[in-house]
């Protein structure tokens, strides 16, 4: 009622005569609920949806980022949630409130000047409200209880409605503080995590970039070993392992396995000992480390002694026994157990006199080593001082080969002194306790036959004897270099091979008779006459062409027959196409024989 003021002066009069609810009163309620909604309105905070906007936006963002989900964050993302909940709740009750409050003023005030109007009293309207009741309460009973009626419970309605709006608004102040509150207490602990992110993912970050680092570090320190190594290598004549393919590897397992090879492996840092029957003993590390040791000090003692003269008498000494079976079990021997090869590190033999390096052709050795036959059917290598007796200091060093058609490398010996040229095999596949798995991929490797049942005894004392030339047989050795035990570095290796056994001729008791045609000299062979082998063949050659490449008999373990594409000889008679060749003490000799005997020793 915006024209009624309150008191103004008005005549005096006793409420208590006139029962009715006089507008003075209901102005005075009117003010103060007034005074109370502005209040609440002037405290209201302006910035309550813009606090709701931001807390559903932190926990939008909480959802989006997956932080929600860690325990840290439930409770308080719950207890803001519900707040958020209440908060646009109220505000959807004040905001409902406030239209009810207007709409109620509106009808308080027609509701009044209706009344006034109606009631001849419209001059009164924008008079005290003292003056107004003093007006009604003069005009009789009736006309109170009219007004009583109309006018005050609009105004009560308005005085409850504004009294409910003023309780929504400090509803929306409280709540709103305390969603600001949770949503700053989440928000802290949303930057207490990200900055500890932050702080892991630097340190991860750091640790990361350090890995990075260390790896490239570690790879180019990797590039340059292999650089050094492929330029070590390749300075050293060693080629890498190839990869083997179907049809490689069944040519190199087909060469491994040929009557007659001689083979070595890549055992790096270890003993080696190859047969005459193609295989190979690699000696484990123990054994290699007290064989080793023999050598270097068989090699000290042969070396410190002097010698007369470069003419006379060498001295040497035996240093390592090998048996066919356990030393003392007998002496037969075995064909196919004796050892061709015996090979170490080269090193030893240079007893710290002399320095081997990779580009050397030739190296002077202190001591230098033959294999030869003992007593007792056992193999021995003997070191013997070079310098004396015509021992040259030089051997050789050869580089291998690589043959194509089988991945292996080959070492080819020239003859040297009636030792015959020999072609060395070479499995390039490293062997021995640290050798790697595999040689950098998966495809199988040619793999050569072991050698077993071979004991191996070193001297029990190193003791020097003297050597004249001619007990001193041809000296076929060599070195080659080898990756080491490591992979990454190299080593020299020396090599020993077996003296070949020497051709005799029996007193030509196989030589056909000078000046007698052949026609005859085959009737001389029968009826137990020694057999005949043709003039023209030069019997030496068939000896030491039937003891490599013949057949090993099964009666006789030092015997082998081999038959020829042409008429060599004569036997009970008969011209004929084969010959045996027996081993004794380290010489060999070889006479014609008839197919039916040949046949008959290698059943």
């Amino acid at each position: 009622m915006g024209g009624v003021r309150p008191g103004g002066g008005s005549p005096a009069y006793d409420p208590k005569k006139v029962a009715f609810s006089g507008l003075s009163e209901l102005s005075e309620s009117q003010t103060k609920i007034n005074q109370f909604l502005d209040d609440a309105r002037n405290a209201y905070p302006q910035n309550a949806e813009q606090i709701w906007d931001e807390a559903n936006a932190l926990l939008t963002d909480l959802i989006n980022t997956g932080l929600i989900n860690q325990p840290e964050f439930n409770a308080a993302a719950n207890a803001l949630q519900e707040s958020i909940k209440s908060l646009q709740a109220n505000i959807d009750l004040k905001n409902e409130e406030e239209q009810i409050v207007n709409d109620k003023v509106q009808e308080t005030e027609v509701t009044f000047r209706d009344f006034m109007n109606n009631n001849k009293l419209a001059n009164f309207i924008d008079k005290p409200a003292g003056m107004i009741d003093v007006a009604i309460s003069v005009a009789g009973p009736g006309f109170i209880k009219l007004w009583n009626e109309t006018v005050p419970p609009r105004i009560s309605a308005e005085i409850e409605e504004k009294n409910k709006l003023v309780a929504y608004l400090d509803r929306v102040k409280i709540i709103t503080g305390d969603v600001a509150a949770k949503k700053n207490a989440l928000a802290d602990i949303k930057n207490r995590t990200e900055s500890e992110a932050r702080v892991k993912a630097e340190e991860a970050r750091k640790v990361e970039e350090a890995r990075k680092v260390e790896e490239a570090r570690k790879v180019e320190e990797a590039r340059k070993a292999e650089e050094a190594r492929k330029a070590l290598f390749a300075k050293a004549g060693i080629l890498d392992t190839p990869v083997y393919t179907p049809e490689k590897l069944k040519a190199a397992n087909a060469a491994l396995a040929a009557a007659g090879a001689i083979v070595l492996n890549r055992a790096g840092g270890l003993v080696q000992l190859s047969t005459v029957a193609n295989s190979v003993m690699v000696a484990a590390s123990e054994l290699a480390g007290w064989v080793s040791s023999a050598l270097w000090r068989g090699v000290v003692e042969v070396s410190r002694i002097a010698t007369v003269s470069t003419i006379g008498p060498t001295v040497g000494a035996f240093v390592v026994g090998f048996w066919p079976r356990k030393a003392g079990e007998g002496s037969d021997r075995v064909f196919g157990r004796d050892i061709e090869m015996f090979a170490a590190q080269a090193q030893l033999f240079a007893a710290g006199k002399v320095s081997i390096t990779p580009e050397m052709t030739s190296v002077d050795l202190p001591v230098r080593g033959f294999i030869t036959s003992g007593n007792t059917g056992q193999q021995e290598v003997t070191l013997v001082k070079t310098g004396a007796a015509g021992v040259s200091a030089s051997v050789p060093v050869y580089r291998p080969v690589r043959d194509e058609k089988t991945g292996l490398d080959k070492i080819t010996l020239p003859a040297v002194n009636g030792a015959p040229s020999r072609t060395i095999l070479v499995n390039p596949v490293p062997v021995g306790p640290t050798a790697p798995p595999h040689t950098g991929n998966t495809a199988p490797v040619p793999v050569t036959p072991v050698h077993t049942g071979t004991e191996i005894k070193q001297a029990d004392s190193i003791v020097t004897t003297t050597f004249p030339a001619s007990d001193i047989p041809p000296l076929q050795d060599f070195i080659y270099w080898q990756p080491d035990a490591s992979g990454t570095g190299v080593e020299a290796i020396y090599v020993v091979l077996s003296s070949p056994p020497k051709s005799v001729t029996h007193k030509h008791k196989h030589y056909p008779p000078k000046g007698v045609p052949w026609k005859d000299v085959i009737k001389t062979t029968g009826n137990g006459g020694s057999a005949k082998f043709k003039p023209e063949v030069n019997i030496s050659e068939i000896d030491i062409d039937a003891w490599e490449n013949g057949q090993v008999t099964e009666k006789h373990s030092t015997w082998k027959v081999k038959q020829y594409d042409h008429v060599i000889g004569a036997y009970a008679g008969k011209e004929t196409q084969w010959v045996v060749v027996k081993e004794s003490q380290g010489v060999i000799h070889s006479h014609p024989i008839s197919e039916q005997k040949a046949k008959g020793y290698i059943k």
